[in-house]
Formats: C-alpha cells, sequence, structure tokens
C-alpha cells in the first residue's frame, strides 16, 4: 500500500467540476506517483487506478478489496443484463422471450455465458490481423467463444486494401465478424467498408463475406453446444492433435487453427510480394485427408503420416 490517505483526500475535496470529463485518478501518469498499491509491475502503459476506482477502496456490502474483485465487474454487468432482458416484464412485448447479443469489452473467465466479447483497439497492420487469432483462441480458452477483432483495424491512417481484403476474409471465419474503427479525425483513417476497397480486394471481401453463410450452421451449432456444455470453437491444431509434435510448431500454434471441432482455416498473413500476382501459405496438415471445401475435390494430406504442403492463397474469392 502507498500514500493512500493523499489519494483519499484527493477524492474526497475534488470539487464536482472534476468529474464531469475526467475521473480523480487519471491525472497520475505512472505507477510510482499516487497509487494505492505497489504492483510488481505496470500493465499496459497506465496503473491500474487509472480513470477507475481506487484499489484499496473496500465494498461496504460485503467487505471485500476492489483490489481482489476488480475484473468481476464487467462480468456481472453482462450477467445482469442478460438476467434483465431475459426476466424483465416490463420490456416490450416484441423484446421479450428472446435470446440475448450482448457484447462486452470488460468480461471475465466464463462471461460468454452471458456475452459475447470484442477484442478491438487494434493497429491496421499485418502483425495485428495475426495477433487476432491468438486473441480469439485466448477467450475461447476464458469461457468466451463468441468474439473477434475489428476486421481491417481500429486505427489506420489509410485504408490498407490488400490488408483490409485478407482481414475479412479472415475475420468471415471467426464466431463473431465486425468491422469497427475509431472515428475519430486522422486515428481512424478513411471508410474502407468491403464495397469501397479497390478491385480486386473488394472481391475478396464480398466473396468471404457470402462463403460465410456456408458455415453459419456449422459455426452456431458450436456456440449453442458449447453454451450448454462447455468448450471451445477456435482451437490451435494441437488441441486436437495433442501427440503430433508438429501440431506445437511456432509458425502454425497462432497461425492456423480449428473451427468448430472441423474445419481448418489457414488465413493469409502477408501481402503478395511486389510483382507477383499469386502466393502460396506453407501450412501443416495433421494425418489425415483433409477436403478443399472450395471446391470439395482437392484433398490434401494423407492417412499415412502428417503433411507440410504450400497451399494458393485465394485471389479471386
Amino acid at each position: 500500500m502507498k500514500k493512500e490517505n493523499e489519494k483519499f483526500f484527493y477524492i474526497e475535496t475534488a470539487s464536482d467540476q472534476s468529474f464531469v470529463n475526467n475521473t480523480w485518478n487519471s491525472v497520475w501518469s505512472n505507477q510510482d506517483e499516487i497509487s494505492t498499491f505497489y504492483l510488481p509491475f505496470t500493465p499496459g502503459y497506465k496503473n491500474l487506478d487509472t480513470k477507475t476506482l481506487s484499489l484499496n477502496g473496500t465494498h461496504p456490502s460485503n467487505g471485500l478489496n476492489e483490489y481482489d474483485v476488480h475484473n468481476l465487474f464487467g462480468h456481472l454487468e453482462g450477467k445482469i443484463t442478460q438476467e434483465f432482458l431475459l426476466n424483465h416484464t416490463a420490456l416490450p412485448v416484441a423484446l421479450q422471450d428472446k435470446r440475448t447479443f450482448i457484447m462486452s469489452r470488460s468480461t471475465f473467465a466464463g462471461s460468454g455465458a452471458h456475452v459475447a466479447h470484442g477484442l478491438g483497439r487494434e493497429q491496421r497492420t499485418w502483425e495485428d490481423m495475426a495477433l487476432g487469432i491468438a486473441g480469439v483462441m485466448n477467450f475461447n480458452m476464458f469461457g468466451i467463444p463468441m468474439t473477434g477483432p475489428n476486421a481491417c483495424g481500429y486505427y489506420g491512417a489509410t485504408v490498407e486494401d490488400e490488408l483490409c481484403g485478407r482481414w475479412i476474409q479472415l475475420s468471415s471465419m471467426f464466431p463473431l465478424a465486425r468491422q469497427h474503427k475509431d472515428k475519430a479525425s486522422g486515428r481512424g483513417g478513411p471508410d474502407n467498408a468491403p464495397y469501397l476497397l479497390k478491385k480486386p480486394y473488394n472481391e475478396w471481401a464480398k466473396n468471404a463475406l457470402i462463403n460465410r453463410y456456408q458455415y453459419i450452421r456449422q459455426i452456431y451449432t458450436c456456440l449453442f453446444e458449447v453454451n450448454q456444455e462447455g468448450g471451445t470453437c477456435v482451437d490451435p491444431l494441437f488441441y486436437h492433435y495433442p501427440e503430433d509434435k508438429y501440431a506445437f510448431d511456432p509458425t502454425q500454434t497462432e497461425n492456423s487453427f480449428i473451427l468448430a471441432g472441423a474445419l481448418k482455416v489457414v488465413p493469409v498473413l502477408e501481402a503478395i510480394p511486389s510483382g507477383q500476382t499469386t502466393l502460396n501459405v506453407r501450412t501443416y496438415f495433421p494425418l489425415g485427408e483433409w477436403v478443399n471445401m472450395a471446391n470439395y475435390s482437392d484433398i490434401q494430406g494423407n492417412l499415412l503420416t502428417g503433411s507440410w504442403l504450400e497451399v494458393p492463397a485465394p485471389t479471386d474469392d
């Protein structure tokens, strides 16, 4: 604990005006300034007191310390919101007895029983697009299967047509597929809706969204099953092939995944090299015969051993 009296004094004596656009603790820039705890590390770039309750605050109803229950706040908000929408008789008749769709940015392990989760705040880069795969798999492990990033990135000064086309292709294979960006001047960049992309990237995006409908039932069924029984819908290869050492290969653990327990997704995570018109993606197919869902006739792999193969990146779908 540190300097808690100073911080509480600041809270108690702050004028009402100081709470209009700021919280009492946003003025402290780092963990070495006034805070309620010495933490072994500073998560992100600001301390855990920033724009929220003091960590040494005590909840009067149960005596619990804010430091111990802080991450449950968003979880309980989602739970209570769902309970209200499912059970409150004051709702209009048209909204009663309906399945809820609630998306939250503040969740905890198991929040998926009540809400979906948007990853958010990505930069419009190939690196952040790839990191979204790990994010979706992580939140499935946390018990929140209905998860996805902001396709094309939340931040970025330019459209980046090729990147955006590939990102929409990837996101179309996530349970939660959406496009959302910062509208602040210069931070989210110009409009980059799929139909505004240059050719052929707009065709990539359009065909990926149409193609998604082919798998809606598969994805929906998986989400229903894990809602009832627990489980995941976006998995690393080693979840399904734990005895295959190549399923743990660093190039595969976050660059390829199994969707809804059946579909191996191989995203394109880099640009087509300058001067070329095609690109191959090297990926690992575990033991078995894998049918290309684009044509149902191209079969990869074999029944004797796993295979490293290069598959062509789609340039027209």
